[in-house]
């Protein structure tokens, strides 16, 4: 629930950003760096903005960050879905992934940019999960050496107490089988690193 409502929050910050004069600016190519990089400071958790355009490839056209441009969205293929989603008029994140400018983990979210009624680009945001989910779960410990940590719909780690785990398919392990065979908030126990979890 808490991650659905957080990726929620940026997707409205994707649409206003969509919706705005500056977005249709940066599908023209102009450089809107400097107003793409004021709204990722202002986007807690944010690794980029960009604009992209629909030519092949889905380049960006402009972003919070220099050397980013020109780069081709569509040669991660983990983004392909969102992409299509937002190009349909949806806003769409992918599942975990590599950021397609820096390497870093991400989840990237996707919001189309209309222009007389069709979409001509899009607004993508590259999401850190390591600032904006493993926060949620960092205190908590339950009883004295268990701990929660938050999936996507993968079965992969977005959020946890120690971020060099982000990204890790839990299918992995038997105990990870285990979880994806259980109920909702379901409590499963089992031993990791010599400790009972």
């Amino acid at each position: 629930i808490a991650m659905e409502r957080t990726l929620d929050e940026f997707a409205l910050e994707a649409s206003d950003i969509a919706r705005s004069e500056t977005a249709q600016k940066g599908i023209t190519g102009a450089n809107i760096s400097d107003a793409l990089k004021k709204w990722e400071e202002r986007l807690n958790g944010a690794e980029a903005v960009l604009i992209a355009s629909t030519e092949p490839g889905t380049p960006v056209k402009s972003s919070s960050h220099a050397g980013f441009d020109g780069q081709k969205l569509g040669d991660n293929k983990a983004l392909e879905k969102c992409i299509a989603s937002a190009l349909k008029g949806k806003a769409a994140y992918s599942s975990i992934t590599k950021s397609v400018r820096s390497g870093a983990t991400v989840i990237f979210l996707a919001a189309p940019v209309y222009k007389g009624g069709a979409a001509v680009g899009i607004v993508g945001l590259e999401i850190k999960p390591s600032e904006v989910f493993s926060p949620i779960v960092r205190g908590v410990t339950i009883g004295q050496s268990a701990y929660p940590f938050i999936l996507d719909g993968e079965y992969r780690v977005i959020g946890h107490r120690n971020d060099k785990t982000i990204g890790t398919n839990i299918l992995v392990y038997e105990w990870g089988k285990k979880v994806k065979e259980a109920a909702s908030l379901s409590f499963i126990q089992y031993e990791w690193e010599g400790s009972l979890k």
